[in-house]
């Protein structure tokens, strides 16, 4: 199963409206190889589709479905997916897609 292009619920039923949407089932993270970590989460070493990867994971407490400030924080994330989706660059490391 490759990449979707719909807009699917996740934690919370928080609603994505992104291209490039996998499922959980593509993505097998390599825990605790944790790669770099900020201050919306951290990115660990990954397998998508058997092939080896970065994955970012937010921290829960940016996908609470309570939190009045979600759909701003929704809106710059996914400005953020679009932006490196497009973007290509030999010392960047390509953006892949979206799990929720």
């Amino acid at each position: 199963m490759g990449a979707e292009n719909s807009k699917a619920k996740g934690p919370n039923d928080i609603s994505l409206n992104l291209k490039g949407l996998y499922g959980y089932q593509n993505v097998v993270i390599h825990t605790p190889q944790v790669l770099g970590s900020g201050s919306y989460g951290k990115v660990v070493k990954a397998t998508l589709d058997k092939k080896p990867c970065a994955a970012k994971i937010l921290h829960r407490v940016f996908i609470d479905s309570q939190d009045p400030g979600l759909s701003d924080f929704i809106s710059r994330f996914e400005q953020e997916c679009q932006i490196l989706r497009d973007l290509k660059h030999p010392n960047i490391v390509q953006f892949l897609g979206v799990v929720q």
